[in-house]
């Protein structure tokens, strides 16, 4: 009956209609124009955004395309920056609504390493300006502290007290991932000891917790596990479990502890470094407008966050990294530290320009993450099975798929939290017309 009053198409056809679209490296103009139009649809408001930018690991190999009589794997950078090197790594760009819960990927490039600082530099540069040029309104740019952006940022002259560039008369502030910074901290407190004024944070506080800890029938740190405290290479990368061990309850546990010599007074110092970095997660990872921990809320003219985060981002210039082998200070070549109070910056400077020119009653911080991005590379491993590493073909027909539907959805087990936003629906307007 449904068929009669519906002439719609088959599987198959919509399969080759989408196979029929070419995706390559580089800005397409063909999704740009469908996104200005997309754009055209949104309030002044919700165009406001921020640009996502990171890598993704590929695994080298040569596939022919017979569709459209082309070779992919080498590396390609767009607009006619080839080499005959194979592409090992991806780098992939997305736009996010920091108001309105929209998002898309709009461009990638294969690239034999990680790629440079100066091209890097040029193509956040030329991203952006296209990106203007459709009518977004680009506020904030968000990486990880990889060495190749943190290089880019520094050449534009990003600092911790001017964390912004200006492109087209327009400020654009850059932030480093917190959720990337949050393991950082973490990672830079298990190999070394942290120092801040007499304070002295160390793991080995962190361990004996755990050992005191477990023994009880009721614990003061019922999340702390072995896996907490026993880390390997893949359970460093979990950011639930950072977390978990720089958080209130560790803080709290280590401090009885300490009122009833469980352990010595100097683990004190363990708490206070949990505690600080428990309160600037949760300034940077509020996803309601009112929640019972006072910073997990969002930011508002109202809110505690201003104080609370120029207090941290103080904290933060005192801290010393010294090595617990060799008693050697390395806090110049700590680079989180650095991050999170250009963040701190960076957010306090972003909020005045949203409340005053954009009428924003509040902000919600989780927005400026990489989540929505390392969950679409999470989709992108699910396409055809759990693929880790894809080749740049297999990378290129799972991005093309993505770019039209959200029917896969990043796993439950996945590193990050699932963010909600849809897509903008390019491949909802994509016409024969766009194609040709």
């Amino acid at each position: 009956m449904l068929a009669k009053l519906f002439v719609l198409p088959c599987k198959a056809s919509l399969c080759n209609w989408v196979r029929d679209f070419s995706v390559g490296c580089g800005f397409s103009d063909v999704i740009m124009t469908v996104m200005q139009e997309k754009v055209a649809a949104l309030s002044p408001d919700n165009r406001c955004c921020i640009l996502l930018l990171d890598e993704m690991f590929l695994r080298r190999g040569l596939t022919y395309d017979r569709r459209f009589d082309r070779i992919i794997g080498y590396e390609d950078l767009g607009a006619n920056c080839q080499s005959n090197a194979l592409a090992s790594s991806c780098l992939c760009f997305m736009v996010r609504g920091l108001r309105d819960n929209w998002k898309q990927p709009f461009a990638f490039m294969f690239s034999s390493s990680a790629v440079k600082a100066d091209k890097v530099q040029s193509l956040i540069l030329d991203c952006l300006s296209q990106l203007h040029a459709i009518g977004l309104n680009v506020k904030a740019v968000i990486s990880d502290q990889g060495s190749n952006f943190v290089a880019a940022y520094k050449n534009m002259g990003v600092t911790i007290t001017e964390p912004f560039i200006k492109v087209n008369d327009k400020t654009v502030f850059v932030f480093y991932d917190p959720c990337h910074l949050l393991k950082s901290a973490r990672n830079v407190l298990e190999r070394n000891t942290v120092h801040s004024g007499k304070n002295v944070a160390t793991w080995e506080h962190v361990t004996s917790l755990y050992s005191l800890d477990a023994k009880r029938n009721y614990r003061l740190a019922p999340r702390l596990s072995s896996q907490h405290v026993h880390l390997t290479s893949f359970s460093k990368m979990r950011v639930k479990l950072a977390a978990q061990t720089l958080s209130h309850s560790v803080a709290a546990a280590i401090e009885t502890n300490c009122s009833f010599d469980s352990l010595k007074p100097i683990a004190m110092g363990t708490a206070e470094y949990a505690e600080k970095f428990d309160t600037l997660f949760d300034c940077f990872n509020s996803s309601e407008v009112y929640c019972t921990k006072v910073y997990r809320g969002s930011l508002s003219a109202r809110s505690k966050h201003r104080a609370m985060l120029l207090d941290i981002q103080s904290w933060l210039s005192t801290l010393r990294v010294i090595t617990v082998s060799t008693g050697r200070d390395i806090t110049t070549q700590v680079k989180c530290f650095e991050g999170w109070r250009s963040n701190i910056s960076a957010l306090l400077l972003l909020w005045n320009d949203l409340s005053s020119n954009h009428g924003f009653r509040f902000l919600l911080t989780r927005r400026l993450n990489q989540d929505p991005l390392e969950n679409f590379f999470g989709v992108i491993r699910q396409a055809g099975g759990f693929n880790a590493n894809p080749t740049p073909y297999q990378f290129q027909n799972a991005y093309r798929k993505s770019c039209f539907n959200s029917l896969l959805q990043p796993s439950h087990s996945g590193n990050c939290f699932r963010d909600g936003d849809k897509l903008l629906g390019i491949g909802n307007i994509i016409s024969i017309e766009h194609w040709h």
